[in-house]
């Protein structure tokens, strides 16, 4: 079977990390929210291998195929915290302002006001008022990638919309290297206000790619057929319905064991359907068809014969011309952009006759006529085809293409005179310091005209939603959209330890830099310090200073204004290592006792930084010798070339100054005295010995240095242990968040382990995972596969539900608990005071049979004996259809399709999906 490689653009991490909704108020800030993402661009390799690393399975070096189908079904057993326990809830705290990575935006023909847009983990939003508030209409539990979203134009049947998950090219919250598959088509028929996933498209095998349903690239409808008829380009194949997406037929394509990666389908106003499919699969080019089911060939004899991604852009205007934009490698417009080669190639095709092959229509090469002059940044680039979109203002034949940038042809690119740089980079700019188009964000994914005024343009991209008037020439000004479109995808949160009801956060952002928002208002604007990919940080106690990251290690000592702007600055990590020892969002530790210190990993070193406080705040962006002194001890290279430190953890008390530092091949290594001169890195026992098990989190007990947790972030291992001596022995305590003893199976991935303490001396404990955020109040012995020990619950169900949770922080002196989530923004709670009883309990293991079923839905709970439940039956809109005491459901009366079932007894609640027939 051919193999899928989900593709990160190396550039879209390393340069669109600047958003200005506001301006820089003084030197110093503009200064440093114009700062490259280091002194060359990024390594695209690096980044790739630091998301394997994460999460791949050590024994095969790959990741699961179809995990993010199968961990969610498996999260769907877990308990959740008892609502009416004691205890906080959980409350959104933005980013309001700011959009994340967005590939799909749609207008609704009916009212123009109403907007749907789709977060690639974010889920599908809609907006109401024409972009100026935002509503999250994909459920928390769903799978939350949208690729593309499209609505039934017909009259009586505008309430019909379709979104497509399983985004191919891009994706971070999974990982490079392997399938992160989405769950298949859903639909809605009611504006999009709720959605149901299609059955027939749902699923697939749940630990294998076995269903080119999923993934997906574009969703399209007819405007024209009588027929509920619906288009969708998954990998490898065009696939038509004509029932509104109850059954599928693969009219281009359909072979899983060989196919074209990269697909794209469209449609015009008539019904005329073009398609292109990459040349990697049996039926490679560009198609047309009259009726969905017969297609014609129409690849010029000249076009070039390597392709990857090609969008398609019909002429609203003229619909026989349509415009195809794609990556040739090798063949077109060539720019050497960052790291990598960028060929691009612009073809314009005009149907002329018959079935519009050879004689029967006419193409037009304008590659050459794309945007090459100025800088690096101001020439079209199309990073792999991670950003592509072209698209034909109606009422002109004025063409817009977008890759980083956005550019506008008045001429259709006939010639390279008439084209203006409309959005993504600033005109001009260029390394070392860079800027963004004002109000802009770089990587153009998709851009659609307002209907009743054809001037107004909104944009999506990896900084969210933008609007602008493009009748104003060369004056474009843009508009952000993103207030309430909390689809922004965080890497790490800070928080200021030591003062109760601060309401101070900065948070490590994917694209957008290290953002802080300085209030609990849910609706607060956000603002960016530091750019690049935003990484770990400090805010010192008392606020007296900031410690600010971007990828691979260009670490700041900044100093911020109480609205969090910017006045002074100096780079700080130190003079020698390369940029490419650091890891890709790479770890470092204040000493919570000595704010002096820093502790910071660079591959196979350990860095100590002793004079925090003394440094300069210069204004230079440079590497510096001040403070640093490096550990004498050193990762080997003779077993593990790529050794390298991955987590680091600094001790409050008892004893304090002791630092734990883990590796990306299991190894744990204990500091004692760690401020001393003298002090070396001691070898401790690993609760494992598999070889690339990686190490993402070390958690110290606050007043215990001997009590600490280990966690691993890899699938298909067990995850995490908890050592009472120092590391010198270790148990598991992962608890139910393992699907077995050796955690193989369809546990989550584990990506951080944060533990508050109580005034009465017990603790509270939280992990975020790869479905949500979870907590437990003791921590256990796992025994065997049938007594898993520690029971996790998940918190903020409502709010958070199984969107994945990257890093949590705690402040013990009020309570405060910070989950940041990598595609929903970022969330708080307050735990005190509150007692550490009322323990939920773990569900019971449950059978539910038949499934698919007919008549009824039997469900065996022996463990539980006669204990009452109750089980109800939704359907997709999230409606109770059936709701017993008894454990037989009848299902009579109730149409085919895809349900859900809730099971809830004392302090327990399961869930899970069942399939009605015929």
């Amino acid at each position: 079977m051919k193999k899928f490689v989900l593709f990160v653009p190396a550039l879209c991490l390393a340069f669109a990390g600047l958003f200005f909704w506001q301006h820089p108020e003084n030197k110093a800030e503009k200064a440093l929210l114009n700062l490259p993402a280091g002194e060359e661009e990024e390594n695209q390799e690096l980044r790739e291998a630091w998301e394997r690393m994460r999460f791949a399975d050590p024994s095969t070096g790959k990741i699961p195929d179809g995990i993010s189908y199968w961990e969610r079904q498996f999260a769907a057993g877990l308990p959740q915290r008892i609502s009416d326990r004691s205890g906080p809830d959980w409350q959104s705290r933005g980013p309001w302002n700011v959009g994340g990575r967005t590939r799909t935006i749609a207008i609704d023909a009916t009212n123009e006001s109403r907007m749907l847009a789709g977060g690639v983990s974010g889920g599908v939003w809609l907006s109401e008022d024409g972009g100026q508030s935002w509503t999250r209409k994909t459920p928390l539990n769903a799978h939350p990638g949208v690729v593309s979203i499209a609505q039934d134009t017909r009259p009586g049947h505008t309430n019909v919309w379709y979104y497509l998950s399983g985004e191919l090219y891009g994706t971070s919250a999974g990982a490079t290297g392997a399938f992160y598959i989405g769950d298949g088509m859903f639909k809605s028929t009611d504006g999009g206000n709720t959605w149901t996933p299609l059955t027939a498209t749902a699923g697939g095998s749940p630990q294998s790619f076995s269903s080119l349903y999923q993934s997906g690239w574009r969703v399209v409808t007819s405007p024209s057929d009588s027929l509920d008829v619906v288009y969708m380009a998954t990998a490898g194949s065009i696939y038509r319905s004509v029932n509104g997406g109850q059954n599928w037929t693969a009219v281009r394509g359909g072979n899983i064991n060989d196919y074209s990666y990269f697909t794209d389908v469209t449609i015009t106003s008539t019904g005329v359907l073009y398609a292109t499919l990459s040349d990697d699969g049996p039926q490679k080019g560009i198609w047309r068809s009259v009726n969905g089911t017969t297609w014609t060939n129409i690849t010029p004899a000249n076009f070039p014969t390597a392709y990857n991604r090609i969008v398609i852009g019909i002429n609203p205007n003229n619909e026989n011309e349509v415009y195809f934009l794609g990556t040739t490698p090798g063949f077109g417009f060539y720019h050497f952009y960052g790291s990598s080669d960028n060929w691009t190639s612009l073809w314009k095709y005009n149907y002329d006759s018959g079935n519009g092959s050879g004689a029967g229509g006419a193409w037009t090469d304008l590659s050459l006529n794309l945007p090459s002059s100025g800088g690096e940044f101001d020439k079209f680039a199309n990073q792999g085809g991670y950003d592509l979109v072209v698209k034909v203002q109606p009422g002109t034949n004025h063409v817009f293409v977008g890759g980083t940038n956005l550019y506008r042809s008045n001429d259709g690119f006939t010639s390279p005179n008439n084209t203006k740089h409309i959005g993504g980079y600033k005109p001009g700019t260029s390394l070392p310091f860079f800027q963004i188009y004002p109000n802009h964000h770089p990587d153009q994914h998709d851009m659609v005209f307002l209907p009743s005024n054809p001037e107004v343009l909104i944009t999506a991209s990896d900084g969210g939603l933008h609007r602008t008037d493009v009748s104003n020439g060369d004056s474009v000004v843009w508009t952000p959209l993103n207030r309430g479109y909390q689809t922004t995808q965080f890497y790490t949160a800070m928080i200021e330890h030591t003062m109760a009801g601060d309401n101070t956060i900065i948070g490590g952002l994917q694209d957008n830099g290290n953002f802080l928002v300085n209030s609990a208002d849910a609706t607060a604007p956000w603002r960016q310090t530091v750019n690049g990919d935003g990484s770990f940080g400090a805010i010192l106690d008392g606020k007296i200073g900031y410690v600010l990251s971007i990828q691979q290690g260009r670490v700041a000592k900044v100093a911020l204004d109480n609205n969090g702007a910017v006045t002074a600055f100096r780079r700080i990590d130190p003079i020698g290592p390369k940029k490419s020892d650091y890891l890709f969002i790479n770890p470092l530790a204040v000493d919570p006792n000595d704010q002096n210190t820093l502790f910071l990993p660079a591959g196979r070193k350990l860095y100590r930084q002793n004079d925090l406080a003394n440094i300069s705040l210069t204004g230079q962006w440079d590497s510096i010798a001040q403070g640093w002194m490096q550990y004498l001890d050193t990762l080997p290279t003779n077993v593990y070339a790529d050794n390298a430190f991955t987590a680091v953890a600094v001790s409050q008390a008892n004893p304090a100054h002791r630092v734990y530092v883990g590796t990306n091949h299991t190894k744990l290594f204990r500091i004692d005295n760690a401020q001393s001169d003298t002090a070396r890195l001691v070898s401790i026992p690993a609760p494992l010995t598999n070889a690339a098990a990686n190490i993402t989190c070390i958690a110290i007990d606050p007043s215990n240095a001997d009590r600490v947790i280990v966690a691993y972030s890899n699938y298909s291992i067990y995850s995490i242990f908890l050592s009472e001596n120092g590391g010198q022995t270790w148990i598991r305590v992962a608890g139910n968040l393992e699907s077995s003893l050796v955690g193989n199976g369809a546990g989550p991935s584990v990506r951080w382990i944060s533990i508050l303490p109580f005034p009465d001396g017990t603790r509270k404990y939280f992990c975020g995972t790869s479905v949500g955020l979870y907590s437990t109040d003791t921590l256990k012995l796992h025994v065997s596969n049938a007594v898993s020990g520690t029971v996790w619950a998940l918190e903020g169900a409502g709010v958070i539900g199984n969107s994945v949770v990257d890093y949590i922080d705690v402040r013990p002196v009020d309570g405060l608990v910070v989950a940041a989530t990598h595609g929903i923004g970022m969330f708080s709670a307050n735990f005190m005071p509150v007692s550490a009883a009322h323990e939920p309990l773990s569900a019971p293991a449950a059978r539910v049979w038949p499934n698919p079923a007919r008549e009824v839905l039997n469900v065996e709970m022996q463990s539980i004996g006669n204990e009452p439940i109750t089980i109800r039956l939704f359907n997709g809109r999230g409606q109770v259809v059936r709701e017993t005491d008894s454990r037989q459901v009848p299902l009579n009366g109730l149409p085919a399709g895809l349900y859900y079932y809730e099971m809830v007894g004392r302090g327990w609640k399961q869930t899970g999906k069942v399939v009605k027939v015929e």
